[in-house]
């Protein structure tokens, strides 16, 4: 359902500026306000889902490495039959995102695009409650008894993504458009 809202909205234009889209996906040649799922995939199970690609680049090569790894890990684990617990959780204003001064402004021209970013606190009481659900839960995707449509539903099921896998636009063709909001709600 998020992808498809998401389709919706590109193709709608929506949001602010958005008559200004097209014209500045072509003046950047196309990195600029890229859909954010340009075509669905189709599961065995009929579900027509999106892969979204929310890296960010200024996060480095490392944290990617390491978001995949607990995923692969994640899967094995789950296969394996072990309780697994892995939730996303929505953009979040700690110190070590914030003390990128781009990434700080994105933050905070984030809201134009309809992501929600987190207080610390709010996300902290957010994922431990999904943790103890998860630990306790018989029905959830966490339990390896319960049935999964697709390996990916672990990440999915659960997922607080704030918004971002809802956006219009591929979250890192709006990020300099969302930091230049930033900086300039800033002043």
């Amino acid at each position: 359902a998020t992808a498809q809202l998401a389709q919706r909205r590109a193709a709608s234009g929506q949001g602010p500026g958005a008559g200004l889209h097209p014209l500045l996906r072509a003046i950047t040649g196309g990195r600029w306000f890229v859909p954010h799922y340009p075509e669905l995939l189709k599961l065995q199970d009929g579900r027509r889902i999106g892969v979204t690609d929310s890296l960010v680049l200024q996060q480095g090569p490392n944290y990617a490495v390491a978001k995949r790894l607990q995923l692969w890990r994640a899967l094995v684990a789950r296969r394996q039959r072990h309780r697994v617990s892995l939730n996303v959780a929505p953009a979040t204003g700690t110190q070590s995102v914030l003390k990128n001064a781009a990434l700080a402004a994105g933050y905070r021209g984030a809201a134009a695009f309809d992501v929600e970013v987190f207080e610390p606190e709010t996300t902290n009481a957010m994922m431990a409650a999904l943790w103890v659900h998860d630990l306790r839960s018989d029905i959830g995707a966490s339990n390896p008894r319960a049935r999964l449509d697709h390996p990916l539903d672990l990440v999915m099921d659960q997922a607080c993504h704030g918004g971002l896998w809802a956006t219009a636009y591929r979250p890192r063709s709006v990020l300099p458009v969302a930091a230049i909001l930033g900086w300039l709600r800033r002043r």
